[in-house]
Formats: structure tokens, C-alpha cells, sequence
């Protein structure tokens, strides 16, 4: 719900904006979270699912790339967001970095203002 009312880049600051833990290991957050995703009351979507996840990784000082990609498949075309560390995707299968066509950049959130 917070996406459609704030928006990704205001979602994305706002989850940023946390006091980071103790490390943590980025696969076991990223399987728990799919776990969650998959089998909860909500099933989750893949962009608040990367969400989710970019901020619990945050929490523990990890760092992780927010990608979004597209491909055709028929005449339909599908949209995919996913997380990645090192390059590698975190939050959903090895390949989708092949299987979609992803944005040049990462979608990064908007630096903090100066206050």
C-alpha cells in the first residue's frame, strides 16, 4: 500500500533511513523473505518483496542494487524487480537477469537532504 501512496523512491528513502545491525548473511535474509512472500496471508509482489528486502539487508550493513527489467513473452510484456549483491540476483531465480532486459542503472533512492 505505501508504494501506490508514496511511491518507490519515497518508499525506498524512507526503508534506507534505519540504524544498521549486526552483519548478516544476505542469502539466508533473501530465503526467508521469498519464504515469507510465497506462503504469507499477503502474497507479495516482486517489487515490495525487493522492498522488504533491500531494508532488512539494510538493517544488517549490507548493501544490495534494486534492479528492474522487462521482456516480451508472446504479445504480452512482463515486468520484474529483483535485488542483487556483487551482480548476483538475491530475491529471485539465477537467471532472471537473462530472462528480463534490466534498466542501465540502479534504481537507487533520492539522497538525503541536508537539513
Amino acid at each position: 500500500m505505501g508504494l501506490r501512496v508514496a511511491g518507490l523512491r519515497r518508499i525506498q528513502a524512507l526503508l534506507a533511513d534505519s540504524a544498521p545491525c549486526a552483519q548478516g548473511e544476505a542469502e539466508d535474509i533473501a530465503r526467508l523473505v521469498m519464504a515469507a512472500a510465497r506462503h504469507g496471508p499477503y502474497r507479495a509482489s516482486c517489487l515490495p518483496t525487493a522492498l522488504t528486502l533491500q531494508w532488512l539487508l539494510a538493517r544488517h550493513g549490507i548493501d544490495s542494487d534494486l534492479r528492474l527489467g522487462v521482456r516480451k513473452d508472446g504479445e504480452r510484456i512482463e515486468a520484474h524487480a529483483w535485488l542483487e549483491r556483487g551482480g548476483k540476483p538475491l530475491n529471485a531465480c539465477a537467471d532472471c537477469a537473462s530472462d528480463f532486459t534490466s534498466f542501465d542503472a540502479v534504481i537507487a533512492p533520492p539522497a538525503k537532504a541536508s537539513r
